[in-house]
């Protein structure tokens, strides 16, 4: 015959897609996160740069790659929408990460994930990075969905020692302080003072054994001995790697790939960084074809950043230009913590060998996706239906079949604290169709002292924003945000993207600041003590209240 089709033959042989879900055994899922991995660092993204990531590359190639996919600006934003489905600002985290000390965490009114999973008959499984809050046992991952869960709980750490820290000390000669740690084994790196505690956990006890032993080595082996010990009981699991969060770090093999001249130090670590988690991917899924080869043709996988890339602190990687682009997220403005496309638009995946149909794998997908579409796409793939209430869609038609993506609209964030946060200005952006809006400073009602809500200008706002603290990009002309069409911008179409805005700071709540009452004086924990100092490296950081 000369066309060879899914499901049925139709005329002129044009294949009709068909995804192979409908009817079959609902399929295992997994989530792999990559930490502060910018626009431009995978190979299937830009093979021109040279990364080594041979693994995630083949796992792309069974799937589809979307290039219209959009996260939070920074960690916890990101993961709490991952695991919700919903916008930051219904949640709290719009303005900061959860901190060390911080008696909060996403309020348990909200489903995770893994607990809609977990109530379906998923195994489920966590293996990595937390951060969505732990002051009490009711807010960790054993309570919140996960059967297992093996990492730690924090934002950063020490990829070798497991002890807080979150960043490299540089030198004018471009290699770390030997007093800070090194490229290769970072046995020194620790935050100072209060917040130096060790983080690392398995099902909630400590686990100290895993110092000195490399976050991706025991992610992968973790994860493979789990897989190991599954039955005919689907599963979900979630890998959340530490790379490529601060501090850079990898080992001397992985280096030596970037040997050649053309890179500086700096570049080979970082670069050596990301290949090192493309190899525990590779790892974890020879184990699972090892243990049962179809099963895990049949499974889906999502992969995807937290957030864009943050500037390095060295020019031999970021190769800054125009003060506001970096070669990280390339070709997008802007970095980490910030609305821009650099901090917000970040590489993903949905891979699967049986439930993509050929003809649709390999595709790079220019629809419109979001971090809160998995939810509703994953539990929908498990149960056969997305449940009600969220901000995100249920994708899987758009991205296995190629149809349009019900999605036509995005709140990339919406943060009241204009003079504060980690979020950092423009505080509130959203995209509908090709244009986005982004206002500098977004006052919420009650918020901040607020008497009204909306936009306004602030110190330090870009020459190109009106004097009331506006910008739209059209981002099919202008994906690097570089021509502010604002003042040619139609007064309906204008004024319907505020409304828009408008719709979504109203129904918004009061953003997790740090300190008390810490979501104002309604907070039910607003008078709750924070974490002790810690009382040393080898003393583990505890939920505490």
């Amino acid at each position: 015959m000369g066309c060879r089709f899914f499901v049925m033959m139709v005329s002129r042989c044009a294949p009709l897609l068909v995804a192979a879900s409908a009817g079959a055994a609902p399929p295992d899922l997994w989530l792999v996160v990559a930490d502060d991995l910018g626009y431009n660092e995978m190979n299937f993204m830009n093979a021109t740069r040279g990364i080594e990531t041979p693994f995630l590359d083949a796992l792309a190639a069974d799937g589809v790659v979307l290039t219209q996919y959009y996260v939070a600006p920074i960690c916890s934003p990101t993961r709490s929408s991952l695991m919700t489905g919903k916008y930051t600002a219904r949640l709290g985290t719009q303005s900061n990460v959860i901190y060390w000390d911080t008696p909060w965490s996403v309020p348990l009114e909200h489903a995770f994930v893994s607990e809609r999973l977990q109530a379906a008959g998923y195994d489920t499984a966590l293996f990595g990075k937390w951060h969505l809050g732990m002051h009490a046992d009711a807010f960790t991952p054993l309570s919140r969905g996960f059967g297992t869960h093996v990492g730690y709980y924090q934002g950063c750490e020490s990829a070798f020692t497991h002890v807080a820290a979150c960043r490299a000390v540089w030198k004018s000669n471009l290699q770390l302080d030997v007093n800070a740690g090194s490229p290769d084994a970072d046995d020194n790196f620790t935050c100072a003072g209060r917040y130096a505690g060790y983080d690392w956990f398995e099902d909630g006890v400590p686990a100290p054994a895993a110092n000195r032993t490399k976050s991706s080595d025991v992610l992968a082996a973790s994860a493979s001995a789990f897989l190991a010990a599954r039955t005919t009981t689907p599963y979900f699991l979630e890998v959340a790697f530490q790379n490529v969060h601060g501090p850079y770090t990898t080992t001397p093999a992985f280096r030596a790939k970037y040997a050649a001249k053309k890179f500086s130090d700096a570049e080979r670590t970082l670069f050596g960084y990301i290949t090192e988690m493309d190899a525990a991917v590779g790892a974890i899924v020879d184990a699972a074809k090892s243990f049962d080869a179809a099963r895990f043709d049949d499974a889906v996988v999502v992969f995807t950043s937290d957030n864009g890339a943050p500037a390095f602190g060295k020019d031999s990687v970021d190769h800054t230009r125009d003060g506001d682009y970096i070669a990280r997220n390339h070709p997008f403005r802007g970095v980490k913590s910030f609305l821009w496309e650099g901090g917000t638009r970040v590489a993903a995946f949905v891979s699967s060998r049986n439930r993509v149909p050929a003809a649709r794998r390999g595709a790079r997908s220019d629809g419109l996706f979001h971090v809160t579409d998995w939810h509703p796409t994953l539990v929908a793939l498990a149960t056969g239906h997305a449940p009600a209430g969220l901000d995100g869609f249920d994708v899987w038609d758009a991205v296995a079949l190629g149809a349009p993506s019900p999605r036509t609209e995005v709140l990339y964030g919406l943060s009241p604290l204009c003079d504060a946060g980690q979020a950092k200005a423009p505080k509130a952006a959203l995209r509908v169709g090709e244009l986005k809006l982004l206002a500098f400073c977004y006052a919420v009602a009650g918020v901040d002292g607020a008497a009204a809500s909306g936009p306004s200008a602030g110190p330090g706002m870009p020459a190109d924003f009106s004097p009331d603290g506006l910008a739209v990009y059209n981002l099919t002309a202008d994906p690097s945000e570089t021509t502010n069409v604002v003042a040619a911008l139609d007064a309906p179409l204008l004024a319907n993207l505020l409304g828009r805005l408008a719709h979504f700071a109203d129904a918004s709540v009061p953003p997790m600041q740090w300190d008390p009452p810490y979501q104002g004086d309604d907070y039910a924990c607003a008078a709750c003590p924070k974490h002790a100092p810690s009382a040393g490296v080898a003393a583990p950081w505890l939920p505490w209240l």
